[in-house]
């Protein structure tokens, strides 16, 4: 047994409207007929020809106008369709392009990162370095003073320098 909300969604094959529509494109087609008949009436009675040509003539007009009216109904009701299927597509592709936007820049921003936190650890490990390579030279060079002021000979080699 179908839900209500497949039965609502199913199609009427003679029309290709929903379900739920049909009422709504009854209404509009009634109108669309009704409207026309009004005007076609008064202008075929205007005309002063006898009843029955005046009676032929409003059916073969109502018969072609009908399946024009129907032909309408169903454009009508089959565009709504239509722009709503493209809205969906054109939709999920906007939503794939800003994910795919996203994920580029989620990429750059970790590979500047990566770029930053490499270029800061080198300045910090010059940084570093150059402290080390002056701390070791003065702690050489005040070895050398202390052993100069106390008459000692100094042999100790000087630090390396720096790479």
């Amino acid at each position: 047994m179908k839900k209500d909300s497949e039965r609502t969604e199913a199609r009427v094959s003679l029309l290709t409207v929903r379900l739920r529509w049909v009422v709504a494109a009854f209404i509009v087609y009634a109108l669309e007929v009704g409207v026309y008949a009004c005007f076609l009436i008064r202008h075929e009675v205007s005309k002063g020809k006898p009843p029955m040509e005046t009676t032929q003539s409003i059916i073969s007009y109502m018969g072609d106008f009908m399946g024009v009216a129907l032909g309408s109904v169903v454009f009508i009701f089959g565009g709504i369709d239509i722009m709503m299927i493209l809205r969906d597509y054109f939709r999920a592709q906007r939503e794939k392009r800003v994910e795919q936007a996203r994920a580029e820049a989620r990429t750059k921003g970790k590979a500047e990162g990566r770029a930053e936190g490499k270029a800061e650890g080198r300045v910090e490990g010059r940084a570093e370095g150059t402290a080390e390579t002056y701390r070791q030279w003065n702690a050489w060079n005040t070895r050398r003073l202390d052993a100069a002021a106390n008459g000692q000979p100094f042999h100790e080699p000087p630090p390396p320098p720096p790479q």
